[in-house]
């Protein structure tokens, strides 16, 4: 979701979105990075989690599908599952 003020001006169909975004995301940043150790961005509207080089897909059936960056595209990473962190479990590993 995005913060109501930017969303009141139009949302991500205002091309000026991303960067009030991007200034709200370092904001947030610079007043809680002491508290939070990792950030990421979800992008719901089109269902994809993405962290490093792994990536969730929600699909339509209710799981999340694992995909892997490799070679300039995403590729499957392992079967789907009901629970996100179950799907990252297995395959995020953080120092790569």
């Amino acid at each position: 979701d995005l913060p109501a003020a930017l969303q009141d001006r139009g949302g991500w169909a205002n091309r000026d979105c991303a960067r009030w975004f991007a200034d709200y995301a370092a904001v947030m940043y610079d007043r809680l990075s002491d508290r939070v150790a990792r950030w990421l961005t979800i992008e719901s509207w089109r269902n994809r989690w993405t962290l490093g080089r792994l990536q969730l897909r929600y699909g339509r059936d209710g799981r999340w599908y694992p995909f892997t960056e490799r070679d300039g595209g995403w590729w499957p990473a392992g079967p789907p599952e009901r629970d996100p962190s179950a799907a990252v479990h297995e395959r995020w590993q953080p120092d790569r």
